[in-house]
């Protein structure tokens, strides 16, 4: 009959593998807390300027009908937006959403790049006010902060601007939540 043997495998120590699984979850730690902003981005209203046009489209023909009138608001707000996250963001679009007082809404949205130009070659008093126009795509860096102009468009007049029970607008990012603004009265 052999000898019975009681020699038992050697120890291994449990350390390496714990220290190991720490290591890893403070890896995958660190890239979650990386990748998940802890701050936002933040949008501030500076000032809305309003330029009220009225264009008469004169006509003789009878088929075009008698004179017509036009009215248009044009809506300049400047607005400042605070990129506070680590990440670059970037400018994707922006509508206004306006309720008149009885309960309405309208959505418009704002002029592109390009329409940018030969709105202000049309209308010349809106120069002053598009200084520095907000343009779609524009990448704004972490840390930075953007002012522009949002340039909106209304079919009526400035008494029924004014009489809004509210306008709303909305700035479409890239990869990030929409940001809102109301424009006070």
């Amino acid at each position: 009959m052999p000898d019975p043997s009681f020699s038992q495998p050697e120890r291994r120590s449990l350390i390496l593998p714990i220290v190991l699984g720490l290591a890893l979850l403070g890896v995958i730690f660190a890239v979650v807390a990386h990748l998940r902003p802890t701050a936002s981005v933040a949008v501030t209203h500076v000032h809305t300027d309003l330029l009220p046009t009225s264009t008469v489209f004169k006509s003789d023909s009878i088929v075009m009908g008698p004179r017509e009138n036009a009215r248009q608001l044009f809506v300049a707000t400047t607005v400042r937006i605070d990129n506070k996250i680590h990440i670059p963001i970037y400018l994707d679009d922006f509508t206004c959403t306006f309720t008149d007082p009885s309960g309405a809404i309208m959505k418009v949205t704002a002029f592109a790049n390009p329409d940018l130009t030969n709105i202000q070659t049309s209308f010349p008093k809106l120069q002053p006010l598009m200084q520095t126009p907000l343009k779609r795509e524009t990448r704004i860096d972490p840390g930075q902060t953007l002012q522009g102009t949002i340039l909106l468009s209304f079919p009526f007049t400035e008494a029924q601007w004014n009489a809004r029970k509210s306008a709303t607008i909305e700035i479409d990012l890239y990869h990030q939540a929409p940001l809102t603004l109301d424009i006070p009265k």
